[in-house]
């Protein structure tokens, strides 16, 4: 492809590579979950394997988020206009898990609730987007919202300004973070505006110049150096007292959404992913599709104790032999389950309101049409 933008009618059509990744990035989050979740307490005094183990499974967590917001940044760079239908179904989503959630959570632990308490809960579960720690929804729904004004940005720019921002963005927030410790007025937000021109440029001009075996061969290396730098933080840092303590508490330092390893680590497998010949799978698009839905079920607020701290125990086995085998299981049932789920909720709950969404669609539409075409238009 040239260095010449393709425009905003050259539509990709989503096939099993990306959807594959998906995959790949939900269970890395999952494995995260079930780590920084599970009430994990190891011995400071000494380096064990089944830390070392707890610590490799954090590690894939904001990798998988920031896989997440490229391939919304891949796909979406190209749209004209917001999908109506898209921001409710999302909002629907959300709001199904959260609620139902909620039932669950006042059927198990209604008797231990204040009346504030409940009042409070209740107001939070039932407008989730705005108030409950569902921060990846959140965060992608506001981002969604302005990607049309985004997409604009990127498109006002030629490839030499879009570098020089991209570059200017990378240095502020990323760069000097991981040096510093300091965000420089980043939050997460910013740093998914900052994937989302990424993954842009890339849709827009992308030479493939790296081939799919090189981009996993340069994520692995990169991995393995980062969490070199955490096994010499766990090794260094027992029994040195003050300083060792000091020094332990940076082992998972590099694990942040925009530190440079976690960025390359995830633009590498993004590329590799992207430049995979993958053959169209019915299976692996159906698997993916549910992949929010797991997000929006195993990682919901209320669950998190029940589901890591009840049901699976994890603790448990924090010095355990079958620990490597056990939290394999526990990720599998997770994910698997999870999809089905969701994949149930899509077939039954969703298909009964697709026609109330068709309608509310159309009625959102001629509204704006007809009340705030002049709103628009100052805007356009």
């Amino acid at each position: 492809m040239s260095e010449q933008k393709i425009g905003y009618d050259k539509a990709l059509n989503r096939q099993s590579n990306f959807e594959l990744m998906r995959i790949a990035a939900m269970i890395m989050i999952v494995a995260h979950h079930f780590s920084v979740h599970g009430g994990f307490d190891f011995n400071q005094t000494s380096v064990t394997f089944n830390q070392v183990w707890i610590q490799f499974l954090r590690f894939g967590g904001k990798i998988g988020v920031d896989i997440f917001v490229l391939l919304s940044g891949y796909f979406l760079v190209t749209a004209k206009k917001l999908n109506i239908k898209k921001i409710i179904r999302f909002w629907g989503q959300v709001f199904f898990y959260s609620v139902i959630f909620f039932i669950v959570f006042l059927l198990i632990f209604r008797n231990n609730l204040t009346t504030m308490e409940l009042i409070k809960n209740t107001i939070k579960d039932f407008m989730p987007i705005t108030f409950r720690g569902a921060w990846f929804a959140s965060t992608y729904f506001v981002l969604y919202l302005l990607s049309p004004y985004i997409n604009r940005l990127i498109y006002s720019l030629d490839k030499r300004a879009l570098e020089k921002l991209l570059l200017l963005m990378t240095v502020l927030w990323c760069i000097l973070p991981t040096i510093t410790t300091e965000q420089y007025q980043s939050n997460t937000f910013i740093i998914f505006v900052y994937l989302y021109i990424l993954a842009g440029y890339l849709r827009l001009y992308d030479n493939k110049i790296i081939n799919a075996k090189t981009a996993f061969g340069a994520a692995a290396l990169i991995s393995l150096l980062s969490f070199s730098v955490t096994l010499i933080c766990d090794f260094f840092g027992v029994g040195g007292g003050r300083e060792g303590n000091l020094l332990a508490s940076y082992a998972t330092y590099l694990y942040e959404i925009n530190t440079i390893p976690t960025i390359l680590i995830s633009l590498c497998i993004f590329i590799g992913f992207k430049n995979l010949k993958v053959k169209n799978s019915k299976i692996i698009n159906k698997i993916a599709s549910a992949t929010f839905g797991v997000y929006l079920i195993h990682d919901n607020v209320h669950m998190r104790e029940i589901l890591w701290s009840h049901i699976f125990r994890c603790s448990d086995y924090s010095n355990s032999k079958l620990l490597v085998l056990y939290s394999i299981f526990v990720i599998t049932v997770v994910f698997l389950t999870g999809t089905i789920i969701e994949l149930i909720r899509i077939k039954i709950v969703e298909k009964q309101y697709i026609k109330f969404i068709d309608w509310l669609e159309a009625a959102i539409k001629k509204s704006t049409s007809a009340k705030f075409q002049k709103v628009i238009q100052f805007f356009k």
